[in-house]
């Protein structure tokens, strides 16, 4: 018994030691969040003035945009907002942004960095060198410069280049994985006499999406909302209240995808009214082609509209960067002739 309780007064002691030996025991660093950025990406600058290099001013600034906005530690400001913040500026957002005023731009929107950088063109290759302007002390950052040739997939290029910009922010770029779906970049022209007119994509949401970048108004001054629900496709246009003669025409800027044979629309307009939709399409030498033409008369108040999928792909496919809530849209147009496969996909022409 005597050796029994000596045992154990023993391990209470070491117990005992070893709880006051962690007591004492400077507490564990706790590990610190990760940084998190915001950037704002814009435009390329095209040095060079070629009218065949315009497409990829949007488009390397989209794919690096949307690459760098699938990191969880950066934040990319949204595409609407800057153009928005452009205006404000006196500038035209369809157009590249000075360094300096990118900076500025950047600053009011609360932004970390200004991405930017330029297009040159020498014989039959063309040099894209990306900048980061440090808005902490205005100071500038080139990353280094890759070369494009007619062979070269443009968008592997952008990847690559939103890579290299986020291990300078620092942050891992392995996170990211790249997936690319291939769509068609087109024009939706709408015309019609209706106070209310409203347009809706009839495919199930595995066959195919409609992404609106943005719109203008070509004809009448009488509309009162165009409201857009990217999640069911459906687009409502509208007159102003007491209009008693509508008259107009609305011209969107849209990227498709459509694994299905046909892309299928359905219009509904207000009774006694006429409209007529039309779609097309350019190819790289920025060359207009019509992919469908539709009218509806003042005795047939809704329609349905199938527009030939792989009508809508030839001649200006382009790249889709997926992301987890689907894909957002790209500009670079495909060269004639290269294979309509992203790199690392299986996806075709006809989108997936």
């Amino acid at each position: 018994m005597k050796m029994r309780a000596a045992l154990v007064l023993t391990l209470l002691s070491v117990a005992a030691l070893c709880c006051r030996i962690r007591a004492d025991e400077p507490p564990a660093e706790e590990q610190p969040e990760p940084a998190h950025f915001t950037v704002a990406v814009f435009r390329f600058a095209n040095q060079t003035y070629r009218p065949e290099l315009q497409p990829l001013e949007a488009g390397m600034s989209d794919v690096v945009a949307q690459m760098m906005g699938l990191h969880p530690q950066i934040e990319v400001v949204d595409a609407q907002r800057l153009d928005r913040a452009i205006r404000r500026h006196g500038l035209n957002p369809a157009r590249p942004v000075p360094y300096g005023e990118a900076a500025k731009i950047a600053g009011e929107l609360d932004a970390d960095r200004a991405i930017s950088g330029t297009l040159t063109q020498f014989n039959a290759e063309v040099r894209v060198e990306p900048q980061m302007v440090l808005l902490s002390d205005i100071g500038y950052e080139w990353t280094p410069s890759l070369t494009l040739t007619k062979d070269t997939d443009p968008v592997a290029v952008a990847v690559e280049l939103a890579r290299e910009l986020m291990s300078r922010l620092p942050v891992d770029p392995e996170v990211v994985e790249a997936q690319f779906l291939v769509g068609s970049h087109v024009t939706i022209e709408v015309s019609s006499s209706a106070a209310e007119l409203g347009v809706r994509l009839a495919n199930g949401p595995d066959e195919a999406h409609v992404w609106l970048r943005n719109y203008k108004i070509t004809e009448g001054k009488t509309l009162g909302r165009i409201e857009w629900d990217p999640a069911s496709g459906a687009l409502l246009i509208a007159t102003a209240e007491g209009t008693s003669d509508p008259k107009w025409t609305v011209r969107f800027d849209a990227v498709v995808t459509c694994s299905a044979s046909d892309l299928r629309l359905g219009l509904a307009g207000s009774a006694g009214s006429e409209t007529e939709l039309k779609i097309t399409n350019e190819n790289i030498r920025g060359e207009s082609r019509l992919v469908k033409s539709f009218k509806m008369g003042r005795d047939t108040p809704r329609a349905d509209v199938l527009v030939g999928a792989d009508q809508l792909m030839r001649d200006s496919p382009v790249y889709l960067l997926a992301t987890q809530f689907g894909p957002a849209d790209g500009s670079i147009p495909l060269h004639p002739g290269v294979p309509q496969t992203a790199p690392g996909s299986t996806a075709s022409a006809a989108g997936s």
